[in-house]
């Protein structure tokens, strides 16, 4: 039976699990030894600080230069370094409403990562939340075109967070950053929902709190995600 003490140790515990395994995909770039996560560090963190003060054109630049950064680590496999590339445009592609274009690359960026985890399982209840998740996405844009981008994109967000929550994956020490990188790009994309390109654009500080955020959930997520990939790879 489910109780609020139950609930209060399990979030502590996937709190604690998802620094350890920050700490795990981080080490190596502050030890000296992974250059390309270290750029990506701190051209995310540029891209929060750019979005906080509205500085639009340093913020495109530094968003799409996260993906790239970690597409040239040299232990990405293919599939992985397709979706970093349609991240860099996809993410970039954000400053406006949406377009063809950016949700065809943010779809790949997904529907790559998800291709990566092709061999993962979920029961009925983890894919259950991903589909309402994604169906409560659905209905809060408030035009057509933004409910359509939902619509599109977030099926292999979805699908992604799913696999990730494999529970072999989550039992494993190096691949527990999977679930909590994907999860961090799936709040990424629900932030972008609730944050509609008009809002940024208005320089408003509600605007400007959320889009830092949904950058610093994205970088962070990608981070996680890259790295529990190349462990998967490595066995």
């Amino acid at each position: 039976m489910l109780t609020l003490e139950n609930f209060a140790r399990d979030m502590l515990d996937r709190t604690q699990e998802g620094t350890e395994a920050l700490l795990r995909a981080v080490g190596p770039a502050f030890a000296g030894r992974d250059h390309f996560t270290l750029g990506a560090l701190a051209a995310g963190e540029t891209a929060v600080w750019s979005r906080l003060f509205n500085w639009r054109a340093l913020g495109t630049v530094t968003t799409a230069a996260v993906p790239v950064l970690l597409a040239l680590r040299p232990d990405c496999a293919l599939e992985t370094r397709v979706g970093l590339v349609a991240a860099a445009l996809g993410q970039a592609s954000k400053r406006g409403k949406p377009t063809t274009f950016g949700v065809t690359c943010v779809s790949v960026q997904y529907a790559s990562f998800a291709w990566a985890l092709r061999d993962a399982r979920n029961d009925a209840t983890g894919w259950a939340l991903r589909a309402g998740a994604w169906a409560a996405g659905i209905a809060l844009p408030r035009t057509r075109s933004e409910r359509l981008a939902t619509a599109v994109a977030g099926i292999p967000t979805a699908a992604l967070s799913a696999l990730a929550g494999d529970p072999a994956l989550h039992a494993a020490e190096s691949t527990q950053g999977l679930s909590h990188g994907a999860n961090l790009l799936l709040a990424s994309e629900a932030l972008t929902v609730l944050n509609p390109a008009e809002q940024r654009q208005d320089a408003g500080l509600r605007g400007r709190v959320l889009d830092a955020a949904q950058s610093a959930a994205q970088t962070v997520g990608l981070v996680l995600l890259v790295d529990g990939l190349a462990r998967k790879g490595r066995g």
